[in-house]
């Protein structure tokens, strides 16, 4: 419920990074809702510098931290310091950590409640997740121009 009306920025370091995308992907498609997806370390060098315009903006997003138990130190310690700079600008910001044995049962347990929560989403927001007509649509009008 925390991310209705917010815009979600998804985050992920290596093998999550494809997780983080996917997040994006089934956030547009099933939740009926815009959402971004960052690359750790690559959003510690840009990224976090467009913290402060525009205010109204920042305000609406809700930064979500894909984590592995597994992940390297470095990365630990950059995500971390990442989730205390958004969070002095006032973004809300949250981190969900994989579970499971080996890499694919941990990223699977990130796929799984990522699709979970896309589609609750739409339902918390009175919209069905399972039509898809702007994507009709733009096949349509891609197939109209042939």
């Amino acid at each position: 419920m925390s991310l209705v009306g917010r815009l979600p920025v998804i985050f992920g370091a290596g093998a999550l990074t494809a997780v983080a995308r996917r997040w994006k992907c089934q956030f547009n498609e099933n939740g009926k809702t815009w959402a971004l997806w960052e690359e750790l370390p690559e959003a510690g060098h840009n990224t976090v510098v467009g913290t402060s315009f525009p205010a109204e903006g920042i305000r609406r997003l809700t930064a979500l931290f894909l984590a592995d138990p597994q992940e390297e130190a470095r990365m630990v310690l950059r995500r971390r310091a990442t989730v205390d700079l958004l969070s002095e600008a006032g973004i809300a910001c949250k981190t969900l950590t994989a579970r499971g044995r080996g890499l694919l049962a941990r990223m699977f347990s990130l796929i799984f409640l990522g699709d979970y929560v896309s589609c609750y989403l739409a339902l918390a927001q009175d919209a069905d997740p399972t039509p898809i007509p702007p994507i009709d649509r733009l096949k349509a009008l891609l197939a109209a121009a042939r």
